[in-house]
């Protein structure tokens, strides 16, 4: 924009000197014409003389006849209108070049407006640039300082990068170590608790044997190894890790309810009716007693040489408890009639065994509940009767 103004300019600029030539060149030429054109008084004499010449000329013929004084009056007539007329074609030439040198002047008053507006743009344009130019400046500065700043947070995280995974490594070396530690710790524990489980499996299979004795067994078909198993799956369970040491006494170090699944003690409840324990009791035991019925509850039935079963599955979820009641009372009041023993036996507990024993002593000795209980407790005090056998 600016250019253009300046270009506007340079042109006005010209076109006032063209002007001013071609006013100049015009002042020139009307000079030369006013240096070519005579005066009135020597155009008047050079009119007489070439008139007188002509005269004459004229007045040689004889034919003709031809006043001077009308000659004179004519050619002076001619004179006053060539007089004239220079006169005129003088004024329009003056008045011409006035007219042009006020065009001139206008010209030059019109340009030199539009010089001082031209002026004015280009001031303008100066500062408007020179605002511009500081706006830039500002501008500059700003983004270096921001460019500076960004530099310096990017310097920072790459610092705190450097720290993090300074710190990384660290962490990952004191994880690495520390994984190490509790590996070896593991391993450690897992060694010493490998070293206590093998005594304790090596403790419970002496006191699983030293229960079990030499006796044949008389459930789990009289194999022995059965035997040990089981009495080894009970104490797993019921006895505390504590309890287990190194010197094995070959006693149980059960008490309660846990001690009595354990022991070899067989109960005479009442007269030819007895209670052992399902996983100690064994074939000799039966032979001393005499027993000739065992009423085995169980969930699989356990062949026994020489001795009539009795088996009752409490597994199955149909059974109907008051049949089982009954049935187990006739059994024991027919075998006892027969002046034979009875003994009863559970695969789960010795107290349902005894809980077991009840129902006879309430059918056929009119014994009450509460004194059946009573004499069980007495007779046996580890039992733990089952609370649920006696509501129903």
């Amino acid at each position: 924009h600016k250019e253009k103004k300046i270009a506007i300019t340079i042109i006005a600029e010209e076109e006032i000197r063209g002007d001013l030539e071609r006013q100049e060149d015009a002042e020139n030429m009307t000079i030369e014409q006013k240096a070519n054109v005579f005066t009135s008084d020597e155009k008047q004499v050079e009119f007489n003389r070439q008139a007188g010449t002509e005269l004459d000329r004229i007045a040689e013929p004889e034919d003709i006849a031809i006043s001077e004084e009308e000659i004179k009056v004519e050619f002076a007539r001619k004179a006053e209108e060539e007089k004239r007329a220079d006169g005129e074609q003088i004024s329009k030439e003056e008045a011409i070049l006035n007219t042009e040198k006020l065009a001139g002047e206008e010209k030059v008053k019109i340009l030199a407006g539009m010089k001082q507006e031209a002026e004015k743009v280009r001031i303008c344009e100066e500062q408007k640039i020179s605002e511009i130019e500081l706006m830039a400046e500002e501008e500059r500065r700003s983004n270096k300082k921001r460019i500076e700043e960004a530099e310096r947070i990017a310097e920072a995280i790459a610092k705190r990068s450097m720290e993090a995974e300074r710190m990384v490594e660290e962490k990952r070396k004191f994880d690495s170590v520390w994984v190490e530690k509790a590996n070896r710790e593991a391993e450690q524990k897992q060694k010493i608790e490998e070293e206590k489980q093998a005594i304790i499996e090596e403790a419970i299979a002496t006191e699983a044997s030293a229960l079990a004795g030499d006796e044949p067994v008389a459930f789990f078909g009289g194999r022995k190894n059965e035997q040990i198993k089981q009495i080894k799956k009970f104490l797993k369970p019921n006895k505390a890790y504590g309890q287990w040491g190194l010197e094995i006494d070959n006693s149980s170090k059960l008490s309660g309810a846990q001690e009595d699944e354990l022991s070899k003690e067989v109960t005479e409840v009442f007269p030819n009716l007895l209670l052992a324990s399902f996983l100690t009791l064994s074939e000799n035991t039966i032979s001393k007693h005499s027993i000739k019925t065992v009423i085995e509850l169980s969930r699989n039935l356990h062949v026994l040489r020489h001795t009539k079963a009795l088996h009752i599955n409490l597994s199955k979820d149909d059974f109907n408890i008051e049949n089982i009641f009954a049935q187990i009372a006739d059994k024991v009041s027919k075998v006892i009639n027969q002046d034979h023993a009875a003994i009863i036996s559970c695969e789960k507990s010795t107290g349902i065994a005894a809980t077991m024993c009840i129902p006879y002593l309430l059918k056929y000795q009119g014994i009450g509940l509460k004194v059946a209980i009573k004499n069980m407790k007495e007779k046996r005090p580890n039992l733990v009767m089952d609370p649920e056998i006696i509501v129903k």
